[in-house]
């Protein structure tokens, strides 16, 4: 199986150092909850296991946590929480997620925070001593307060779920591993504001009986929730297969912000330097402002992208377009790209194609649809509709891992191009298939009678995502 197109490191997703310029000192911070001291100076960096204690000098939590070894002057830096598995430790997942950061070459943009709970697992009672310990940290380090990520494993992967969710306008993104034993009843929360999810379980977890991954991913898709399902057939209790999923979490992490904590002061100047049709398309003709607004992300660098979508710049529609692929910003952002695919230039529509591909690969509906449409179309360009198979196929790869597919979109797109009217599509996509059922039915892309197979085909489909049926959605205007 080829390395996934989607699959490049997150050190090509740091931004330039000139966008540091752009965000808050943390001269002067002070712990917001008032019962956590934070000692004059510069804080301690490096690797550092120690009890969190109150002025008062009581326990309120241990932690074990790795930094960069040299802090910047502004508040840029991301932290990742770490809750761990039941009997397991602190300084244990400290190092899982120090290792995680390290071989995606973010360790200097990272602080890693793992903490232990006060039993053997988590729950309620240790609420007060988490929230305590994360606004600890937020005042100690110059930690940017939209880029913090809740991590859980097993016990904690419960925990993350049911305590983000529950104060979700303070995190960035929610992952948990082998995922718990469902969650409470959801909040009544704005689910288009919330948090990132990404969840992965294996089929053959024997810690977890029963399928508490399939319960909690049908209540989020229940309650409306947007998620993100790596199902590992086969998979036990642990990361998944090598190093796949945590760098596929580690890179969508460092694309997402929180929604609901406000910009900095010189953040918001730069975002209304780019109010209009006219501003945006300075920021965005401009590389250095581009990574200004890259950095800044989330919804804040959507609205300027969407105002410059059209712009008279070949340069600022392709930066646009560039920055999609670096920093996803909602659908309206996809369905611009969309857009994007029936442009004149065809620089911008392959451009356009390969920032779609991670958003398929992070389960944006709207993103499959687009590219399974563009690699039905046989008025497009062969090369370009291959290039839409393609980005199908990168996203394959991730489901793939999956016993059961939890898409109604990608799998029966690409069976359905299995009998499409060129050869080099049905090629493309029997390959594309064939990374996950390696039957292939008796298929030949070159064969003139293909109708066995296909049946097979379909009918692998039907059992795989519970039914056949691929009607397109409307077209994006």
């Amino acid at each position: 199986m080829r390395p996934s197109a989607v699959a490049f490191t997150v050190a090509a997703l740091l931004l330039a150092t000139a966008v540091h310029a752009h965000a808050a000192q943390t001269t002067g911070a002070k712990d917001p909850s008032g019962d956590i001291p934070v000692l004059p100076g510069p804080p301690r960096t490096g690797h550092i296991e120690d009890d969190l204690k109150d002025a008062r000098g009581n326990m309120v939590i241990h932690y074990a946590m790795d930094t960069p070894a040299t802090l910047p002057k502004e508040r840029t830096l991301a932290v990742i929480v770490a809750f761990h598995g039941n009997t397991h430790t602190a300084e244990h997942h400290a190092g899982v997620w120090k290792n995680v950061v390290v071989t995606g070459k973010a360790d200097q943009e990272y602080v890693v925070f793992a903490l232990k709970s006060q039993g053997t697992g988590w729950g309620n009672v240790d609420d007060v001593g988490v929230t305590k310990a994360i606004d600890w940290v937020l005042a100690a380090y110059p930690i940017d307060r939209r880029r913090v990520h809740l991590v859980g494993f097993s016990s904690g992967s419960s925990y993350c779920g049911t305590y983000g969710l529950k104060h979700q306008e303070r995190f960035a993104t929610l992952s948990m591993y082998c995922c718990g034993f469902g969650v409470a009843p959801l909040p009544n929360n704005d689910r288009e504001s919330a948090p990132g999810i990404y969840m992965m379980f294996g089929t053959a977890d024997g810690f977890l009986p029963g399928t508490p991954g399939r319960d909690m991913r049908n209540q989020l898709h229940q309650a409306g929730y947007r998620y993100i399902n790596r199902e590992i057939q086969g998979g036990g209790h642990d990361f998944g297969p090598g190093d796949t999923i945590t760098q596929d979490n580690l890179r969508w992490m460092h694309q997402n912000r929180s929604r609901h904590v406000p910009l900095e002061p010189d953040q918001e100047k730069f975002v209304k330097s780019a109010r209009d049709a006219k501003g945006a398309e300075k920021v965005w003709a401009s590389a250095q402002s581009a990574n200004q607004a890259l950095y800044i992300g989330g919804h804040w660098a959507q609205a300027m992208a969407l105002k410059a979508h059209k712009a008279k710049s070949s340069a600022a529609r392709l930066n646009v377009a560039k920055a999609a692929s670096a920093g996803l910003f909602g659908v309206d952002m996809i369905m611009a790209l969309g857009q994007n695919l029936s442009d004149k230039s065809a620089e911008l529509r392959k451009q356009s194609i390969t920032s779609l591909a991670p958003a398929a690969n992070w389960c944006w509906p709207e993103a499959k649809t687009l590219l399974v449409q563009f690699a039905s179309e046989p008025k497009n360009a062969l090369d370009e509709r291959l290039g839409a198979v393609q980005a199908l196929a990168d996203a394959l790869v991730r489901i793939g891992l999956a016993e059961k597919y939890d898409d109604n979109i990608l799998v029966p797109g690409l069976v359905k191009l299995l009998d499409d009217a060129k050869e080099p599509i049905r090629a493309a996509a029997f390959a594309a298939l064939s990374q996950v059922q390696k039957d292939g039915f008796g298929y030949n892309p070159a064969a003139a009678d293909r109708k066995g197979p296909l049946a097979a085909w379909q009918a692998w489909a039907n059992e795989k995502c519970g039914f056949y049926s691929y009607d397109p959605p409307a077209k994006a205007k």
